[in-house]
């Protein structure tokens, strides 16, 4: 029997140690909490096969519907769509203002976001969700949004841009709290009013879960208790 020292007891180990497990997520989460899920999990169980969908929410609340993949792991801006859906609050993600580590703002003592209204800004356009996320934490400061000299979607994209060490953006912590990225990215210490999103698990409630998504999912719950730990 397959058992890892590592794995937390349970009735359904043996059969849980292989099978197929179909994951909805973000891009962000696929390259950052998510990969370190599947990192772990497949270390554990090496027969386990793994489809991951990186998509944006609509998409992947459609692809639970229609049975398409067994969960999706998602920032919460809002509650479940759908009735059949239930969602399960895993950790709060942090956001913060984000510069290139070996930018000249890194060693300027800067105590709020005013301080950076004229810097360049890599932004998401504002209509959308991540842009909600802006808006209110420049509304909670008293502040306008200051105009980006690029605006873009891509979560990944302005991390890059971020890094480049010419624009400044607001991005959520996971992305170089996870992967093993070098220190391009540096967070400086502006405390945003409105910082943080909760990522949590999306499951259909009338669907039966297989012993290889319920251990799955166990798992998930303590890379997220841990992570929450370092963050706390």
């Amino acid at each position: 029997m397959l058992m890892p020292a590592t794995c937390r007891p349970c009735g359904y180990a043996w059969s849980a140690s292989r099978g197929e497990i179909r994951i909805a997520c973000s891009v962000l989460l696929a390259e950052g909490f998510v990969a370190s899920v599947i990192g772990r999990f497949a270390r554990r169980y090496p027969k386990v096969t793994f489809r991951l969908v990186a998509e944006e929410s609509g998409a992947s609340y459609a692809a639970l519907v229609e049975r398409k993949v067994d969960l999706a792991i998602l920032h919460i801006f809002e509650p479940a769509p759908q009735s059949e859906l239930a969602t399960e609050i895993l950790y709060d993600e942090p956001h913060v203002v984000a510069v290139g580590a070996r930018s000249p703002w890194v060693k300027r003592r800067l105590t709020k976001l005013a301080d950076l209204m004229d810097a360049s800004w890599a932004l998401p356009p504002l209509d959308s969700l991540t842009g909600s996320i802006v808006r209110e934490s420049f509304g909670a400061a008293g502040l306008e949004v200051p105009p980006a000299t690029i605006i873009t979607s891509s979560t990944p994209a302005r991390y890059a841009l971020v890094a480049s060490g010419q624009f400044i953006s607001i991005l959520p912590a996971s992305l170089w709290a996870h992967a093993n990225r070098k220190p391009a990215v540096k967070a400086l210490p502006i405390k945003l009013a409105v910082s943080r999103r909760p990522i949590g698990i999306v499951t259909l409630r009338k669907r039966a879960l297989t012993p290889v998504v319920r251990l799955f999912i166990e798992c998930t719950r303590e890379v997220a208790k841990s992570l929450a730990k370092r963050k706390s």
